[in-house]
């Protein structure tokens, strides 16, 4: 009898052991799995016309309109708050938006210098009139309409000080990469992080968050022997984090002109 009890007990300890050893090669499995997945998206480069496609995928919620998001609306309060943490977060709906195109986000995210030669003017996530109504109560000085903007001359202006140290000294000024300037209300940018982020913009009430942009006119300069490049430089912009779903106020991503040397 000891003896069928201890070969019992032996079985049991060994399919207990089996099945233990069954779960953690699934659990490794998935895991491994997992991490190739995203190995295999962040390597995944795309072409400007993939990039488009993928855009035009995760922005066509944006054409439906704002009936399948609103919600009771409620007059903000007139108190200053001036921050993103005054904007109710996004709802349900605005978050499913974001789940449902979380691998192309990833992708286009990974590859977001496309974005430089793409005009996206679509959200990805739409706001409702609750969020818009508090933008513009809370967040309205960040906002601006078109023909608000300042003209922007193609030059660089030289303050007075610096012309009258010209004057004084004989010595000749200029720029060594001359850039184009223009306004652009961008809507898809990355962060400071890298991470993928809409720019709140109000196109219902033809109100932007607006960014100088900067091209270079020659791919060389003229002046010295320089090559002209556009680099990222920072703008700090209330914005939708496409990853977390947030509502925040970051730095983001724009482009200037600049001249390079080997040294």
């Amino acid at each position: 009898m000891k003896h069928i009890r201890r070969c019992i007990l032996i079985l049991l300890v060994c399919f207990n052991f089996a099945t233990y050893a069954k779960i953690v090669a699934a659990a490794a499995a998935a895991e491994a799995t997992a991490v190739a997945a995203a190995a295999a998206a962040e390597a995944e480069e795309i072409s400007l016309e993939d990039a488009e496609e993928l855009i035009a995928e995760i922005t066509e919620d944006a054409d439906v309109g704002n009936e399948q998001i609103e919600e009771e609306f409620v007059m903000p309060s007139n108190q200053t708050k001036c921050s993103a943490e005054a904007i109710t977060p996004l709802n349900t709906e605005q978050r499913r938006t974001l789940d449902k195109h979380k691998e192309n986000i990833k992708v286009i995210e990974n590859n977001h210098e496309v974005l430089r030669w793409m005009d996206v003017k679509k959200p990805v996530v739409r706001l409702t009139r609750q969020q818009r109504e508090e933008v513009m109560v809370y967040l309205t000085s960040a906002f601006l309409k078109a023909e608000s903007l300042p003209d922007i001359e193609s030059g660089l202006n030289i303050s007075n000080s610096e012309l009258r140290e010209k004057r004084r000294f004989g010595r000749q000024w200029a720029r060594i990469c001359e850039p184009v300037y223009s306004w652009d209300n961008v809507y898809l940018t990355v962060d400071s992080n890298g991470t993928l982020v809409q720019i709140i913009q109000l196109e219902e009430e033809k109100m932007y968050q607006w960014f100088m942009a900067e091209t270079c006119q020659t791919v060389v300069s003229s002046i010295v022997i320089a090559a002209c490049v556009e680099v990222e430089r920072l703008h700090l912009a209330y914005v939708i984090n496409l990853t977390t779903g947030d509502i925040e106020q970051t730095y983001v991503a724009v482009h200037c002109c600049v001249g390079m040397s080997i040294i």
